[in-house]
């Protein structure tokens, strides 16, 4: 194994991504995305409210600037609320067909985690039209982070990408060359966080489900187990019927039953004539053929509510 080779390993190793989690993970972000729906959707028309109130009270003092500023942030979380309503739609109908775990119930959360830190990176450049405050697009780098499980290799992708557009298009708002470098290098910072918190949190959520299944899996073979051992402790393990202890328990039983109520019971004992010179001539293994035998024939003449039992 060369180096490349075990560093991926290593790495699917550290984030679980080996273990078939797809299905939880899916299921927990498609409840987180509607849960987040109700968070974000006031928050969105807030402040759609709050800016176009600001705007209506434009003065012919304010500047084209300030116009632009507010316009942009209106347009901006008129967008979001489109999308995050329509995401939740789609998050309902992939829940109630319990489709989560398809490709589209997977990409559902990927396409909303990229779109609200496209998001916050696109209110941070319309911000710089009046603030160098980064404080939009760091919310948001740790927000999504936080709700959002996302697989480490799409997380590295979306974070990238994102921070690679605000890069380009920064300098169409902010002209200052300082400031447009310290917004650049803390959005940096800012992503970098993101990021990381996403892989920690991906790891956290992965490990938890697995411990999860691990101890389903567990739980599941203990129940195994018990049942397995309660029948042996219930049966002869070579005929199959049931043994004396369990033959012992009926009959105390029965007899309760019948001073109670004053039914009659029938009780039968029967033995094989001469099996000792069956063992002693034909071998045990070949005895043991015999009362198996002698078993499942006898049994095919009780009824349902009669009980069946070696003694000896």
């Amino acid at each position: 194994m060369n180096l490349a080779q075990r560093l991926v390993h290593n790495l699917k190793a550290a984030f679980l991504l080996d273990q078939p989690l797809d299905a939880e993970i899916a299921q927990t972000n498609i409840r987180r995305i509607i849960l987040m729906f109700y968070i974000m959707a006031p928050v969105h028309i807030a402040q759609i409210f709050i800016f176009w109130q600001a705007l209506n009270r434009s003065t012919t003092s304010t500047t084209d600037t300030f116009i632009t500023w507010r316009m942009g942030i209106i347009y901006a979380h008129s967008t979001m609320l489109v999308l995050i309503v329509t995401t939740v739609l789609l998050a309902h109908v992939i829940k109630r067909k319990e489709i989560e775990n398809n490709r589209f119930g997977r990409a559902v959360p990927i396409i909303i985690a990229f779109s609200y830190l496209l998001f916050g990176a696109t209110v941070c450049i319309i911000d710089q039209l009046v603030t160098p405050s980064i404080a939009p697009y760091l919310l948001v780098s740790v927000a999504v982070a936080t709700v959002i499980l996302v697989h480490p290799f799409f997380a590295g992708i979306i974070y990238i990408s994102v921070y690679f557009f605000y890069y380009i298009f920064l300098p169409l708002t902010q002209l200052n060359s300082e400031l447009l470098l310290s917004s650049r290098v803390n959005s940096l910072s800012a992503g970098g966080i993101g990021l990381g918190l996403s892989l920690i949190l991906w790891r956290s959520n992965a490990l938890s489900l697995f411990q999860k299944r691990a101890i389903e899996i567990q739980k599941h073979e203990l129940e195994k187990k018990n049942i397995q051992l309660e029948q042996i402790s219930r049966t002869d393990m070579l005929t199959g019927l049931y043994n004396r202890m369990c033959f012992t328990d009926f009959t105390e039983r029965e007899v309760t039953r019948i001073k109670r109520t004053g039914e009659t019971a029938c009780l039968i004992f029967f033995d094989l004539d001469h099996f000792k010179n069956v063992n002693d001539h034909y071998g045990h293994p070949n005895g043991d053929v015999v009362l198996r035998r002698v078993s499942e024939v006898t049994k095919t003449q009780l009824r349902e509510t009669d009980i069946l039992a070696r003694f000896g």
